[in-house]
């Protein structure tokens, strides 16, 4: 479908920029808002490149709980994360959801992440998750800006070449 400027801010072509410079090696952080789908609408476009649906739900921040992904980067340091309430992102691989809601039937990301070619993107579902200063919000921030600005490691030459050259010998070894 096309992009018009009343679903979205950004043409094709400079989603198309966006995608390319991220394959490349940069960061992109997308901050969607809580406040319902028209502030979405602009952004979702460049989410779409990357796996990802940005929606709204209302809930009961005293029936749900926030879990989290704690091996990832961005989340080094966090135990807690305060919010009032939740944008929430639909996901397939590569994005993978760091931190999720759950309750009142919802299993929902609130944050996530993904490796696209030589870059990093990182998702919030909800501007508040990266300008509270309550709870560890602010560690994530400064984590989410490490993570952006740190492009996808690419094996060393060597590791490659063996890898190759074992691929190499399992094949005439199957002959």
């Amino acid at each position: 479908t096309g992009l018009t400027s009343e679903t979205s801010n950004y043409t094709a072509a400079e989603v198309a920029k966006i995608t390319a410079f991220v394959s490349a090696g940069g960061g992109l952080l997308i901050a969607a808002e809580n406040a319902g789908t028209a502030s979405n609408s602009r952004v979702q476009p460049i989410a779409t490149e990357f796996n990802a649906t940005l929606g709204y739900i209302t809930y009961d921040p005293l029936a749900t709980e926030l879990q989290y992904e704690t091996s990832h980067p961005i989340l080094s340091g966090v135990n807690e994360l305060d919010f009032d309430s939740a944008g929430v992102i639909s996901l397939t691989p590569p994005s993978t959801e760091l931190v999720w809601v759950v309750g009142d039937g919802w299993d929902m990301a609130m944050v996530a992440a993904a490796e696209f070619g030589s870059g990093h993107v990182v998702m919030f579902g909800d501007t508040d998750l990266l300008i509270s200063d309550s709870a560890d919000n602010w560690q994530l921030t400064l984590n989410t800006i490490e993570y952006i600005t740190t492009p996808v490691e690419a094996p060393e030459p060597a590791t490659v070449i063996l890898l190759g050259l074992g691929g190499i010998c399992l094949i005439r070894r199957k002959k």
